[in-house]
């Protein structure tokens, strides 16, 4: 069989091979450095605050100085989380630790034999003639300059970054390196880039411990990552939420390993646009720019370079080949684009004498709502089969079946398993019908609604009187789970609609949830 009868894969999937965990925060003074007793957890602190009217006002308010007076003087309420360094403390410590792992050649999912034979050969060619030199003097090189750091480095007196494998420790002055410029490793720098040169060719069991060390002054402000708020129906929502693990303020482990990556200086004009390296995505997206430096028309992008390697045959010149093996270590789903709602798969509730089926569903849908924001927002939908004065007893999870296949193998019904049958991942019907499910947010009482207004500045309570009379209460029949805001604790009913059913689907995105009121599922 020759090359180019070789078509890609439906379904293919890396799993990553930088590991990393969330980065833990710790407050202590640059003289301690090496003294792992007299460092403290820093917590995030909760402030409330009155700030200014700032926000670009509509015409009317701009252009009239007594309706401008008139809404600066309203009241911007905001409630913030905060973290800082102690008043008798200089130093940030960050804390976090990194696995690198081999067998690049084997996909973790691929459903076509010659397909993955091709890539297989792709791959350890590269190995072979290449070897994975380059990409780990990069990764070794964004531990040793501090760039996970992020904001934090920004304005430090001091930096200095601790690597440890086994017996092994470097210590690295992080000022010393350019952010916007890769060196030629030497010295302690080489000697970490060959260590995980080791764990990316599968020769050796590589775990990093990372700490570094930032001297910003006492008292001074630390920046763990902001939390991204999913749920905006809690009544006193703050403006503002800080990640934090097991109590500690921390930085996420995706941007963590998003600074790693960022090793792709070898995109389209890279030398004249002046933005230094940008992170291995498939289509160089940089969300900070909102632009992709990637473009598919340039055919630059890692699905063409990847499809002409394997496919084709046409080895990509050495920096893409770097640049296409970088992404495959950064993970992802990576098959043939098809219909996004190719696929389903059933949870069903099973009866228990214990616990009701409407307790059960609700703990299954927050279990899921967790899952998806973290690994497949956007790309997975679902429905309820069953669906009438509730949501029934079944949910049903639409996407493409590489999708459903990474997306189960998070484990994220851990601790469910016993109360819930999974049926395996099928196609939809060729006949299926296609309808929205989608979230209703019900203001249920006016009461409230004058209250929230009131709290958050917005009227005076004659002015919600009158605004806000009674019959603005609404009152609904659609079925509901009961939900658990994420970020808050506070219990609400999240009443569900199915839409019209239609002939023909309806492209979109869907949220964290697996909702859309604009994009359809599969419906028989």
């Amino acid at each position: 069989m020759t090359k180019t009868t070789v078509k890609t894969a439906s379904v293919l999937a890396f799993e990553r091979k930088l590991a990393n965990s969330d980065a833990q925060m710790f407050a202590g003074n640059w003289k301690d450095s090496n003294d792992a007793g007299k460092w403290q957890p820093i917590e995030i602190q909760e402030k409330a605050v009155r700030g200014t009217i700032s926000n670009r006002m509509k015409n009317a308010a701009s252009t009239d100085p007594t309706k401008l007076d008139a809404e600066i003087q309203k009241p911007n309420l905001q409630r913030v989380d905060v973290a800082a360094l102690p008043f008798d403390a200089d130093t940030l410590k960050l804390r976090f630790t990194l696995r690198v792992l081999g067998n690049l050649s084997s996909p973790s999912v691929c459903n076509d034999q010659d397909y993955q034979a091709a890539l297989t050969a792709v791959i350890d060619g590269y190995r072979t003639e290449q070897g994975f030199g380059t990409l780990a003097a990069r990764y070794a090189e964004n531990l040793a300059n501090g760039r996970f750091l992020w904001r934090n480095r920004i304005g430090a007196e001091g930096i200095a970054v601790h690597v440890t494998h086994n017996n092994q420790r470097w210590e690295f002055e992080a000022d010393g390196y350019n952010l916007r410029q890769f060196s030629q490793p030497t010295g302690s720098l080489a000697e970490l880039a060959a260590v995980i040169e080791q764990g990316l060719s599968g020769k050796e069991s590589v775990l990093l411990t990372v700490e570094a060390f930032v001297r910003l002054g006492e008292g001074q402000e630390v920046f763990p990552s902001q939390e991204l708020v999913l749920d905006s129906s809690r009544e006193s929502k703050k403006s503002k939420i800080l990640y934090q693990a097991g109590g500690i303020a921390a930085l996420h482990s995706q941007k963590i390993g998003n600074a790693l990556r960022t090793i792709d200086d070898w995109y389209p004009d890279a030398a004249e646009l002046e933005l230094g390296p940008i992170a291995v995505e498939p289509y160089g997206s940089v969300t900070s720019k909102g632009k992709a430096y990637r473009q598919p028309k340039q055919r630059m992008d890692f699905y063409t370079l990847l499809d002409s390697w394997v496919t084709k045959d046409k080895k990509p010149d050495t920096e893409q080949q770097h640049y296409v093996m970088a992404t495959l270590i950064r993970g992802g789903v990576f098959g043939e684009k098809g219909a996004s709602m190719e696929s389903y798969q059933e949870i069903r509730v099973l009866p228990d004498p214990e616990f009701g089926s409407d307790l059960l569903m609700a703990a299954l849908f927050a279990k899921l709502h967790r899952a998806l924001g973290q690994h497949a927002a956007g790309k997975i939908g679902i429905s309820f089969p069953h669906y009438g004065q509730k949501p029934g007893d079944i949910i049903r999870l639409y996407g493409t079946a590489a999708m459903l296949t990474v997306f189960g193998k998070t484990l994220w019904m851990k601790g469910l398993n016993d109360h819930v049958a999974i049926s395996e991942i099928r196609d939809v019907p060729a006949d299926a019908q296609h309808c929205c499910f989608s979230r209703v947010q019900v203001k249920s009482s006016a009461e409230r609604l004058r209250r929230r207004s009131v709290k958050r500045g917005r009227l005076s309570e004659e002015e919600a009187l009158e605004r806000i009379p009674d019959s603005k209460s609404q009152i609904t029949s659609l079925p509901f789970i009961h939900v658990k805001s994420l970020s808050t604790g506070e219990a609400f009913r999240l009443f569900i609609r199915r839409g019209a059913l239609l002939t023909e689907p309806v492209e979109g995105v869907f949220g964290a949830y697996g909702l859309s009121a604009v994009a359809t599922v599969p419906w028989f």
